[in-house]
């Protein structure tokens, strides 16, 4: 869930990871691209401008929530 409650962030068995908007119930934007592995974990950035997340191998990667 988003620091402002309005965006939902989920991760898929495909790698992906999508942002929803809680208020229009619709996917935001495409979804973010991972390096094929799953995302085990997400969280957001203290000011809500980006996720991190966990992958598989053990590496962490960053999506820009605006883009």
């Amino acid at each position: 869930l988003s620091i402002d409650g309005l965006k939902v962030v989920g991760a898929c068995e495909d790698g992906r990871v999508r942002l929803w908007s809680i208020k229009e119930g619709s996917l935001v934007g495409q979804p973010w691209e991972g390096n094929n592995d799953r995302v085990k974990c997400l969280d957001w950035s203290p000011n809500g401008a980006e996720v991190a997340g966990g992958l598989d191998d053990g590496t962490i990667q960053r999506w820009n929530t605006s883009s």
